[in-house]
Parts: structure tokens; sequence; C-alpha cells
């Protein structure tokens, strides 16, 4: 009673309940319903080990990874840092620039004079990382069911 387990198939076994934050019954379940009133949810979620332990990432140096029992997080990423600056002539007038990492030169426009022209200095996180409308490890969806009976 109360053990969660990953499930790969649609349909949830006989003596389970889907961990989506549904309501618990007294008289279907009165066990699982004096530890709790609701299935924890889920869904969309990625799970992780309540405590903490350090890890060395290499030339990111170490960092103490964790989380207590039952804590959400927010989701958050690695600063992405890159560099730009403009190429000068030694006299003060600056040529093209020179971007790294997340940031590029895009062209905005010339002087009516056609002589000069103009360069904006643009960032774009998906020239050093994979990009998405959200931030996640590798995964795959799988159901999380807890023993009801």
């Amino acid at each position: 009673m109360g053990t969660i387990s990953i499930w790969y198939e649609e349909q949830v076994p006989e003596g389970w309940l889907e961990c989506n934050g549904q309501a618990v019954t007294p008289s279907d379940y009165p066990a699982l319903y004096k530890m709790m009133r609701f299935t924890p949810n889920f869904q969309g979620m990625f799970l992780r080990g309540a405590g903490n332990q350090t890890v060395t990432h290499g030339s990111y140096g170490s960092v103490n990874h964790g989380t207590t029992l039952g804590q959400v997080q927010e989701d958050t990423i690695r600063n992405i840092k890159g560099r730009g600056g403009m190429r000068g002539d030694g006299f003060g007038s600056p040529h093209s620039p020179f971007p790294s990492g997340p940031f590029y030169d895009s062209y905005i426009g010339q002087e009516t004079d056609g002589n000069n022209g103009y360069f904006g200095l643009d960032f774009d996180a998906s020239r050093v990382v994979p990009t998405a409308n959200e931030n996640r490890p590798v995964n795959i969806g799988v159901k999380y069911i807890i023993k009801a009976e």
C-alpha cells in the first residue's frame, strides 16, 4: 500500500491508482485514504530522489544537487555565455563586430549616403544549446501509479 511504480501502459492495473492528483475515496481505498486524501500528481514532472549530493562537472565545477521530500523545484538552465564587441581601426572608428557563443552580428542597414553600415549584436541560445519551449532532460513518457489496496 502506497508503493509508487512506473507503468508503461494506458490501462492502470486493478488495485492501483494513477498519480494524477485524483481524490482517494475512503469507501474504495480506506487504508490509502488514511495516508492521503489525493494521489500525488506526477503528470509532466521529473521525479528526483530526495536528498543532496555534490557532483563535479568538469570545468563547470562542483555543484550541490538536491531537493527535499515533496518539494517542487522550478525549471532552470545553466548560464549561457558569449562575447560581443567591435573591431576598430585604431583611430576610434569601429568596424565589423566579432561575436562568440550565443551572440551573432546582424546587418541593420546603411546610412543614406551609402558609406556606413550598421550592425546589431543579437543573442540566440540555440546557436550553442538545444532549445524548446521548456527546459527538460532527455526523457520518455511513463505513468506513475500508486498501490491503492
